[in-house]
């Protein structure tokens, strides 16, 4: 009998084990309307296009607002007592900005320029971002600080969890932290459930990634030269189809200079063929993949560029 105690105590630990680690990794960010509103944004040049982009300036948010920091910290504090592991947004700019090799103006991949929060999602590698918004406001002679939290899959930017709104306590002083805990406690349960609900979907489904190939410069070959018979690009979706989770994927695009894939679902896990290991997966990982059958299929080399944390383009003729 002690032995089957003891068992079914250790299968309930390994469960509540399995279910922390299902836990998406988070980083909490100021919205990007709060930033347009505040002025808090910068400008880069898609060198695609030509078209000015603006993009939230979050270290200018932090220079600038006296509060920001400190609903950020408070934040990542709440998040972290709820069992997420948060990666801290100020540590994830100070390694941007240490990085001269990597900075704003880095192109990635046939001529398209990275922006400022490609880079920071590429660098911070979170599962989800939670933005949030803040306001102050006047209740006759007090103030209230009214919130809005949204949650975002920065691999596709598709939104996670929204409608997340709450206010503090009017008060004679501005308690922001304070209101900020109060507030966060009126939604707490729908969020993280909705947060928790869609990264376990990702385990049913997969993650959705973008793979872009495209061809080098010096490349004297394209997607439709043939290979015992068939054309490149033809090959390329069969190994995609192959090696997408549950063959899911789309093909936006095929021609002789590129074959563009959205929303190809990978998983999220997959096992290390040298060591056997189970680790996570990422679009570096199955491009990576994808690249090294390109090139034993060609004889070509091949390059390929992060764009964000969830596309990545690769270049057929270009140096590894």
């Amino acid at each position: 009998m002690k032995k089957y105690v003891l068992l079914a105590v250790a299968m309930l630990l390994s469960i509540g084990a399995w279910g922390q680690a299902r836990k998406p990794k988070l980083m909490i960010v100021p919205a990007a309307t709060w930033c347009n509103q505040n002025g808090y944004v910068t400008e880069y040049e898609n060198a695609l296009d030509g078209n000015v982009v603006k993009v939230p300036d979050y270290q200018k948010a932090f220079d600038e607002n006296e509060y920001i920091s400190m609903i950020i910290g408070a934040m990542q504090d709440f998040m972290r007592n709820e069992d997420y592991d948060v990666i801290d947004l100020k540590s994830t700019l100070n390694k941007l900005r240490n990085r001269a090799a990597r900075d704003n103006s880095t192109a990635a991949g046939g001529g398209i320029r990275q922006s400022p929060i490609d880079e920071l999602n590429k660098t911070a590698k979170s599962d989800i971002n939670v933005e949030v918004h803040y306001s102050i406001k006047k209740d006759g002679p007090y103030k209230y600080v009214e919130f809005n939290v949204s949650a975002v899959d920065p691999y596709c930017n598709k939104p996670v969890s929204t409608g997340n709104m709450g206010r503090g306590t009017s008060a004679a002083s501005t308690q922001v932290v304070n209101q900020l805990e109060e507030a966060v406690l009126s939604f707490k349960d729908k969020f993280c459930g909705d947060m928790d609900r869609y990264y376990n979907s990702l385990f049913d489904n997969g993650r959705p990634i973008v793979i872009r190939c495209t061809l080098a410069e010096n490349a004297d070959v394209d997607y439709e030269t043939e290979y015992d018979g068939e054309e490149l690009s033809t090959l390329i979706e069969d190994w995609v189809a192959s090696n997408a989770m549950k063959g899911n994927y789309s093909l936006e695009d095929k021609t002789e200079n590129e074959v563009y894939f959205d929303d190809v679902r990978i998983p999220m896990t997959y096992t290390d063929p040298r060591s056997g290991e189970t680790r996570g997966s990422s679009a570096d990982s199955f491009a990576r993949s994808l690249r090294r059958y390109i090139e034993s299929t060609t004889g070509l080399k091949c390059k390929s560029d992060m764009i964000g944390s969830g596309e990545v383009n690769i270049i057929l003729g270009g140096k590894s």
